[in-house]
């Protein structure tokens, strides 16, 4: 692949947009507080910190991925659960349930 071309740009900014993407939500934190009067403060940080453990996870298990399935497909995988993760969350069952929005937000 071209280092200069358009696509392998494209591809390493959708990679860096997906990766930053949980810490430029963590300002709505008040937005959310006031939205949601019956949650704590400490379970509405959980959503906003708990997509760093899912990045932690995931990076501790590209290696190991990597080498079974090779680069490619291991960010292409990689994209696609971050994909599916979040917009798993949109329909109204996840909504409802504050543990599987969590659980969908590891895997973002």
């Amino acid at each position: 692949m071209d280092k200069h071309g358009w696509l392998f740009k494209a591809s390493l900014l959708s990679i860096a947009t997906l990766t930053n993407a949980a810490a430029a939500v963590q300002v709505t934190v008040p937005m959310i507080m006031k939205d949601l009067p019956n949650q704590s403060q400490a379970s509405i940080e959980l959503l906003m910190s708990v997509t760093s453990f899912g990045i932690l996870l995931f990076i501790l298990l590209s290696n190991f991925l990597t080498r079974l399935i090779g680069n490619k497909k291991t960010v292409v995988l990689g994209v696609a659960i971050a994909v599916i993760a979040g917009l798993f969350p949109c329909s109204r069952k996840t909504m409802r349930s504050y543990w599987r929005h969590v659980s969908c937000l590891v895997l973002v």
